[in-house]
């Protein structure tokens, strides 16, 4: 049950030994369905780095980590977790379109500082008996940067492609990177520069990675330009990232009205949105099959039906083993506002983990579950937006279980938790007490999340249907307890 430990998660073995001593067995641990709240935050509580840490319990994944200048808590899990990663992508770098003639391309950007220089320094050398780790910094593209006039240029001239692939080899070089993360949401067009980018990568010794979006089941028009470029660079590239994460992003999910709810209710208007998953397991599997087999597909609009038109067989040749499918690391946190069948509002209280004693009693957990459960289909009420949602990360998680005796549940469809709590809302509104007093007024809200055994079920997904490895973002967000599982 709690397996590959180190010092890290020693806390949460002391809580579950005392649970088993005081006639608990089935403790929560870490690495359960259920993680219960008190291992939680005592896995949180970080020790010295052990050689576990570096163990690989999927050895034959190729494993992507992005790290961030915004979460910065990546740096150190980069080290502390290195024998467990193949390629680091520091996020970096955009390229800006707006030079002159003589310098039209530029990468903008580089490490922050002397000391990101040095860290990436070391992890691109050996360390003991752990390898180096391939440095691939990004390189984006940023909407708000690239016009269609720039786009257009770029592909105006060969010329123009090799100013764009020298601008970013060039820093490579300088830098001594192992090669590029390349990201734009117009990759699917450019396959020309890339071709040309590619090919210096190469001439170097050094590698390139396509960021591509998801396919998605409502856009068949857009997964066919999706495929249109990965038909073009598979065989350029050295791997594909698909970003199979915010299936629903912070916009939530369309509410689907009950055939019980009454014909008049509001609630059976457009624009109703309700809570969900970050990334189900099934559109995992769904973009897997997509992208590695397009042309056996069904035209069914959501990934495949595509013609040889758009992706002959011998493009398709290799691309299963060259996929990084993408896995989060973070969650979403939603506002809920309870509703009846008329759409009035109703007051909820949310449900609550067990007694500190009974923490760890898998009876007990089930039981508060079941409770919970049984409530809300018994009220009859349903979970609506107010609001849009937030990306809930593994540092809020703690700050809510620290602060909130919150019950830790379960989303079946993508093996995420969730939890119910109350927090101030961010707009900073008041409320007036009956005695004239303010105070804050709060959202009921929705967090779900992704646990080890989140991360387990991802790769379980990723390794049965033989994609060659994953990309992590990004692992600030996710804490230690994530990486264990790798």
């Amino acid at each position: 049950m709690l397996r590959h430990l180190n010092t890290t998660t020693m806390l949460a073995a002391v809580i579950a030994l005392l649970a088993v001593t005081a006639g608990f067995v089935n403790s929560q641990s870490v690495y359960s369905l259920h993680p219960s709240r008190s291992t939680i935050l005592a896995a949180s509580r970080r020790g010295p780095v052990e050689a576990s840490n570096h163990t690989r319990n999927h050895p034959d994944l190729n494993v992507l980590a992005y790290v961030t200048p915004w979460h910065t808590d990546g740096y150190r899990l980069a080290e502390d977790y290195r024998g467990k990663l193949d390629t680091i992508s520091p996020v970096w770098y955009t390229v800006d379109a707006g030079g002159d003639d003589y310098q039209r391309y530029r990468a903008l950007g580089g490490p922050p500082s002397k000391d990101e220089v040095d860290w990436y320094k070391r992890l691109s050398q050996p360390a003991g008996n752990l390898s180096a780790v391939k440095i691939m910094p990004r390189f984006h593209l940023a909407p708000n940067d690239w016009s269609s006039d720039n786009f257009r240029h770029l592909l105006s001239h060969t010329i123009e492609g090799m100013g764009f692939a020298e601008a970013i080899v060039a820093e490579v070089m300088v830098r001594g990177y192992d090669g590029v993360v390349l990201e734009t949401g117009a990759a699917w067009a450019l396959k020309e520069p890339i071709r040309l980018l590619a090919e210096r990568l190469h001439e170097e010794k050094k590698q390139l990675v396509v960021v591509f979006p998801p396919l998605r089941g409502d856009t068949p028009e857009a997964n066919e330009i999706i495929m249109q470029g990965v038909s073009g660079l598979v065989s350029i590239a050295d791997a594909i990232h698909v970003m199979t994460y915010d299936y629903l992003g912070q916009n939530g999910a369309a509410f689907e009205p009950p055939a019980s709810l009454k014909q008049e209710s509001i609630l059976r208007k457009d624009g109703v949105r309700t809570w969900g998953p970050n990334t189900p397991l099934d559109w995992i599997e769904r973009n897997i099959e997509g992208f590695n087999a397009p042309l056996e597909m069904p035209h069914d609009g959501f990934a495949g039906g595509f013609s040889p038109t758009y992706m002959d067989s011998s493009s398709s040749s290799g691309i299963l083993s060259k996929l990084l499918v993408g896995v989060a690391c973070y969650g979403y946190s939603y506002p809920i506002g309870w509703v009846d069948s008329e759409g009035k509002a109703q007051l909820v209280t949310p449900p609550t983990s067990p007694i500190a004693s009974k923490d760890n009693n898998t009876e007990a957990q089930a039981a508060s579950r079941a409770k919970a459960a049984e409530k809300e289909e018994r009220r009859a009420l349903y979970p609506v937006m107010p609001a849009v949602g937030s990306p809930f990360l593994h540092s809020e998680l703690i700050d809510v279980l620290t602060n909130n005796k919150a019950l830790i549940r379960r989303h079946d469809g993508s093996g995420e938790n969730f939890i119910d709590y109350v927090k101030a809302r961010e707009d900073g509104k008041t409320q007036v007490r009956p005695d004239g007093t303010e105070a804050p007024l709060a959202w009921y809200r929705r967090a779900i999340w992704p646990s080890p055994a989140t991360i387990e079920a991802r790769l379980d997904v990723v390794e049965r249907n033989g994609a060659g490895g994953i990309a992590l973002w990004d692992i600030g967000q996710g804490g230690d307890w994530l990486l264990h599982v790798l």
